[in-house]
């Protein structure tokens, strides 16, 4: 009994997920597709290609693993500048010479 509710649980499964990906592919392909209005709107209308402002983002997540949303992309560290003068300061104590020399003498 609980072999065959598997089996069932299994096929559901498969069938939604198939479905998902028709549903996927379908809304891909009306994202980056535009068909000739002055055309009728028939199966067989040739569809031209007019890309997106971005790339379709729908696609299918694998197993166990899950989309989180509204992550922040990974930003520039705010600590460089300091950091940069830190090393000229340490350039420039290191050969006994102010720092304002130094920076002169770049520009």
């Amino acid at each position: 009994m609980q072999a065959s509710a598997t089996a069932e649980d299994d096929a559901a499964q498969a069938g939604s997920l198939a479905m998902q990906a028709q549903m996927m592919a379908t809304i891909n392909r009306l994202q980056t597709t535009n068909a000739d209005p002055n055309r009728g709107g028939g199966t067989s209308a040739v569809h031209a290609h007019v890309p997106p402002p971005m790339p379709p983002q729908l696609f299918a997540c694998p197993e166990r693993q899950q989309v989180v949303p509204g992550v922040r992309p990974p930003e520039a560290r705010s600590d460089l500048v300091d950091i940069m003068r830190c090393v000229n300061d340490h350039i420039a104590a290191a050969m006994g010479v102010s720092i304002h020399t130094l920076t002169s003498a770049v520009h």
